[in-house]
């Protein structure tokens, strides 16, 4: 099997004022440039909130942009992304930095997520989160937590109600930027919160260390450092300027042309880049919402009302990038992985009415192979919690082993405190 080879993003990304902001950081940084910018655009999505809008399709979409930086610990060098990014953000945006940026720990169930938007009085935040493999895990391990995420991005409402209390956020809006280690990225293929769609609406890219930066500086460079820090600093703040003035009456458009162009050329770029895989489509499902979400707010930070072709190219080049990182972190997308054969079949096997029905270990192995094990079968099919297993009344042998795909699967959840996840 030919070697992967490690993704290359194309200068055109940072053909935008948050590409020219991560050029002139780029010098001081080890880190990857394009982590640097979408932590910088990560940041101003939380920051403008949710009636900042970009028009899509018949409707309106709020501009958050959540991103996860993929790299091996150590040479991915994604913490000195953020460490040149995040003194940009706070110097510019310093009072809303000191209550609204979230990073000494993501919330990880689903009611501390709600006490953590609610507590803010629906006010947008910025979640920066450098030990993502915990924040991975947890959404893994909870039930709830996935979900309300997945209506956070989309800006549904969410709420917890008792009898005795009543918690709802409207408009619940953050950035969200995940530093996480590729093997734990890879290992959420296949679960509900990747076909469920929690983890595709992270745009992902793939960082590594670019170049390596003295330990100690001159006083002329230092100097010299800080005078970059100041006006970029303010040049984040005029774009903060500029986006309080717009509101949800003034959504962000594109003019006759440019709707043409997306029409005929980006959605279309866009589109291909997924197509003819299953597990690549999934993880990248929401590839060409990210191509205008991402032109969107390039319009608005470089004090447009309009998209312009510049913004979607830049956009489209960064989607490539993100669809280019799945493509070399998860193993499966050069074939389906055994896991996915699993689900595959699974989903198939359903009455006249769309109900899911039992499948024996027996059907399993004529559909993928009687070579594989069945303990191995029974391994993987653990691994996805939408997946029930139960074994058979036996006839003398070993009992029969059957296994089914749930749809809903909050109808057989355990309630975590009477907790409503609920779009209103």
């Amino acid at each position: 099997m030919a070697e992967k080879k490690t993704p290359v993003v194309s200068e055109v990304a940072f053909d935008n004022v948050f590409g020219k902001m991560a050029d002139e950081l780029d010098p001081h940084c080890e880190g990857a440039k394009i982590g640097v910018m979408l932590t910088l655009m990560s940041a101003f999505s939380g920051y403008i909130g949710p009636d900042i809008r970009v028009k899509m399709g018949s409707g309106t979409a709020p501009m958050s942009i959540w991103a996860v930086l993929v790299g091996e610990s150590g040479t991915g060098r994604k913490g000195a992304t953020a460490r040149v990014a995040m003194p940009i953000v706070r110097r510019a945006f310093n009072k809303w930095a000191t209550t609204s940026i979230v990073d000494e720990g993501v919330p990880a169930t689903a009611l501390g997520l709600l006490a953590e938007l609610a507590d803010r009085d629906g006010a947008s935040c910025f979640f920066l989160e450098e030990e993502g493999d915990d924040f991975v895990g947890a959404t893994k391990n909870s039930r709830k937590l996935g979900p309300m995420f997945r209506k956070v991005w989309d800006g549904s409402p969410i709420g917890h109600k008792t009898a005795k209390t009543n918690v709802r956020v409207d408009e619940p809006h953050i950035g969200f930027v995940l530093h996480v280690q590729p093997d734990n990225w890879a290992a959420i293929t296949g679960t509900l919160n990747a076909s469920g769609g929690t983890f595709n609406r992270f745009l992902l890219v793939w960082v590594e260390q670019s170049k390596t930066v003295d330990l100690y500086r001159s006083d002329e460079e230092e100097a010299a450092y800080a005078a970059t820090q100041k006006t970029l600093a303010d040049r984040l703040r005029e774009m903060g300027t500029h986006a309080a003035n717009l509101g949800r009456d003034d959504p962000i458009d594109v003019t006759p042309d440019v709707a043409r162009r997306i029409k005929e050329w980006h959605r279309p770029k866009c589109e291909d880049l997924t197509k003819g895989n299953k597990v690549l489509a999934n993880m990248s499902e929401r590839a060409l919402a990210y191509m205008v979400r991402l032109a969107g707010l390039m319009a608005v930070a470089d004090g447009r009302d309009q998209v312009s072709i510049a913004d979607l190219d830049s956009a489209l080049a960064i989607v490539t990038y993100s669809v280019d990182s799945v493509r070399y972190i998860l193993p499966e997308t050069g074939g389906e992985s055994l896991r996915q054969k699993i689900l595959y079949v699974l989903d198939e096997a359903r009455n006249e009415n769309g109900e899911p029905q039992p499948v024996s270990r027996s059907q399993l192995w004529e559909e993928i192979g009687k070579h594989i094990k069945a303990e191995t079968i029974e391994n993987e099919a653990e691994k996805c919690p939408n997946i029930r297993m139960w074994k058979g009344k036996s006839t003398g042998g070993r009992p029969p082993l059957y296994m089914q795909i749930i749809d809903d699967f909050e109808e057989v959840e355990e309630a975590e405190e009477d907790l409503v996840c609920s779009a209103v």
